[in-house]
């Protein structure tokens, strides 16, 4: 509940100035994609129940079915031109911000993984499943440790990391992700999965 109440005093706060920035990228597909500016996926929330998460749309069309799949690199092709500008400063990103109105998303959390896409991950932390007792977020403890340059096991360490801490020391960590994501958001080179050799 208190997570809740926070989140609607932070989209309180934010939205007279994400509102424009959100219009303006909006507009912007809208000329660079021409269709279809959205995209939507579906992920696994808190205790694993699906939702639909949303995002400006970065990559040709049908492309989970091309390529590499749910992986994207630096390299890869299906990225349209307006759709690397969206990503690498994350902006692709603030359809989200209806997830965490509809309350499937918090702005702090694990991030939601892709429906089935940890089934194909090995090696993960046994207790893995406790990532999923709390609501899946915008940006989270993972996010401002490297975010894509980690693996997914290391993802999951960080989160199970996070999800451990206590409620009072959650609420001042939460304070720190969400001041330091903003700038965190200017390291470009973790928006995009690292290639494992």
């Amino acid at each position: 509940m208190i997570q809740r109440v926070r989140d609607i005093l932070v989209l309180i706060f934010i939205l007279p100035f994400i509102g424009p920035i959100f219009l303006l990228i909006m507009i912007s597909a809208i000329i660079f994609h021409n269709e279809k500016i959205f995209f939507s996926q579906m992920r696994l929330g808190i205790n694993q129940k699906q939702f639909r998460l949303y995002k400006f749309r970065s990559m040709v069309i049908n492309a989970e079915s091309q390529g590499t799949g749910l992986y994207s690199f630096a390299d890869d092709k299906r990225i349209t031109p307006f759709g690397k500008f969206i990503r690498r400063s994350s902006l692709d990103e603030l359809p989200q911000l209806f997830n965490v109105i509809k309350g499937e998303m918090s702005f702090v959390g694990p991030r939601p993984a892709v429906v089935g896409e940890l089934d194909e991950e090995k090696d993960l932390p046994s207790n893995m499943m406790d990532r999923f007792k709390i609501k899946p977020g915008l940006t989270g403890w993972a996010q401002i440790h490297g975010r894509d340059n980690l693996t997914w096991s290391q993802k999951i360490v960080y989160d199970l990391d996070y999800v451990s801490f206590s409620s009072v020391k959650r609420f001042f960590i939460d304070i720190f992700i969400i001041i330091f994501t903003p700038f965190y958001l200017f390291n470009f080179k973790v928006t995009y999965e690292k290639r494992m050799h």
